[in-house]
């Protein structure tokens, strides 16, 4: 049911704004997807949260030069274990003053060799806003 061009239609909207600093976009579906064991499901919400949000922010993110974005889910979901999990999520932060990584792909194994982890959130979004 999530209206992905409509959510990120807003976060852009909100970006246009002078006084706005931080636009957060929360997506339940690749979550609900998890809690079904549907990866079916989860890899469709994913695809459309990247074309539909995070390469239109993105696009908008280097047009403007002097924004950052941030890509994380808020919790693992393991399709295998249907219910939320501990551990470290996978997150890409791109945009102004932000060095360029070298993994090629944005997944729970690659965050798992990420050396940039944050177990306190607070640090990450310190990161965010540096």
């Amino acid at each position: 049911d999530t209206d992905y061009a409509a959510k990120g239609q807003a976060a852009l909207d909100a970006l246009g704004r002078d006084d706005i600093d931080v636009v957060c976009v929360h997506i339940e579906a690749p979550d609900e997807a998890s809690h079904e064991g549907r990866a079916d499901a989860k890899i469709e919400a994913l695809e459309r949260i990247d074309s539909e949000i995070v390469g239109p922010l993105w696009a908008e993110a280097q047009r403007r030069g002097d924004t950052r974005v941030l890509v994380s889910p808020d919790h693992p979901t393991p399709i295998r274990l249907k219910t939320h999990s501990h551990g470290m999520v996978p997150f890409v932060l791109a945009g102004s003053g932000v060095e360029s990584g070298k993994f090629a792909s944005y997944d729970e194994a690659v965050a798992d060799a990420s050396p940039h982890v944050f177990a306190e959130g607070w640090k990450l979004m310190q990161r965010v806003l540096g």
